[in-house]
């Protein structure tokens, strides 16, 4: 057990030196960087600028953002003929986003917002020294096991739906996008993003109708709703709510994405975050024709977009969508509507059925 080879112990920053022969870095084909030349400056330099690739400036945010905590502990070894000097077996992300923390503040060159010089001083001298595992075994290849098995078998990261909720609590506190995801490692875009699915995920929650059907991995559906403009737009994003507000579209695509009661087999319309991108392009070329079919079941959403370019019957007139129009017009009368103008409302119901009955009377004959 690598338990009984590691030992924790206090060392300086100067002391740590990052691995030149990192196993992100595999490549068979180069040659290995020996042991005496690792603490040089020049190969410290390459490494550095190396490992840079692999999302220091997400670790570098995050400690500027959280600090260096006890669970962030760096693994390292002593590199053999250097003393008192060690290089990373499990950590170089770490270790190159503290120097290169520790080079930015001696510079002068962090401006980011509710971060002062104090607060900058004082991250730099707490994390001057720092309490690292020292591994005392004999393993030559310990960087590949230990960091085989954070990598393969070690922690599982959170859904989204799990980060969206703890991005949200910090925004809701007052913190901008920026802030959340400097603590994170993540864009500002990205945390925006949550951000904003989450609204729209804990907007179906509150629904009346399909608020008890709004589940956690319907999030990876409504990511790629909003994702994709068309989709966006029909459902009436507002940002300034971070809501969608056009109901009557929104209580139709909640339909869609949880199983139909109704339906034989209980089949979802959208199942498969893939199926957005169908939505959307049927929503961009207005075949309400097709998104009829598939409201009615007469057509997969896969079958739909496979016939997203054929035309339509009756020379392009949809009757179908234009009878959806009407019913949903009806069905969406507000209450308010009923109340205060009881006898207008009246005589245009009175006037539409009695359009219905009448086509109603021609398709009986013709039939």
């Amino acid at each position: 057990m690598y338990n009984d080879e590691l030992e924790a112990r206090p060392l300086s920053l100067a002391q740590l030196f990052l691995d030149p022969n990192n196993p992100r870095f595999s490549n068979e084909r180069e040659k290995p960087t020996p042991e005496a030349k690792i603490p040089d400056v020049k190969i410290q330099e390459k490494t550095q600028k190396r490992i840079e690739e692999f999302g220091v400036k997400e670790v570098r945010d995050s400690i500027l953002r959280n600090g260096f905590l006890p669970m962030d502990r760096i693994v390292v070894r002593p590199i053999n003929g250097h003393g008192e000097k060690y290089v990373v077996v499990e950590g170089n992300r770490r270790l190159a986003a503290l120097k290169s923390l520790h080079r930015l503040i001696q510079d002068g060159e962090i401006n980011e917002e509710g971060i002062d010089e104090e607060y900058l001083e004082k991250l730099k001298d707490s994390t001057q020294t720092l309490e690292v595992l020292l591994y005392k075994g004999t393993s030559n290849d310990i960087s590949w096991r230990l960091q085989g098995i954070r990598h393969i078998s070690g922690i599982k990261e959170w859904s989204p739906a799990q980060q969206a909720i703890l991005v949200a609590r910090l925004v809701d506190e007052g913190k901008s996008f920026t802030e959340v995801g400097q603590q994170f490692g993540l864009s500002g875009k990205a945390i925006g993003r949550l951000y904003r699915v989450h609204k729209a995920l804990n907007q179906m929650r509150s629904d009346d109708e399909y608020g008890d059907k709004a589940q956690n991995d319907q999030f990876t559906l409504f990511d790629e709703a909003y994702k994709h403009k068309e989709v966006r737009n029909w459902l009436g994003w507002n940002e300034d709510d971070y809501k969608y507000k056009n109901t009557s579209d929104l209580k139709q695509f909640y339909s869609w994405i949880v199983p139909d009661e109704e339906h034989e087999d209980k089949q979802r319309r959208i199942k498969d975050p893939r199926h957005m991108r169908y939505l959307a392009e049927l929503l961009e070329k207005k075949r309400t024709d097709l998104l009829g079919n598939i409201e009615r079941h007469e057509m997969t959403i896969e079958e739909a977009w496979g016939n997203i370019n054929a035309i339509s019957s009756n020379n392009g007139y949809d009757w179908t969508a234009e009878i959806d129009k009407a019913k949903k017009a009806v069905n969406g009368l507000p209450f308010q509507i009923f109340q205060e103008q009881p006898e207008p409302l009246k005589a245009a119901l009175d006037e539409l059925l009695s359009l219905v009955e009448k086509a109603l009377t021609n398709l009986v004959k013709l039939v």
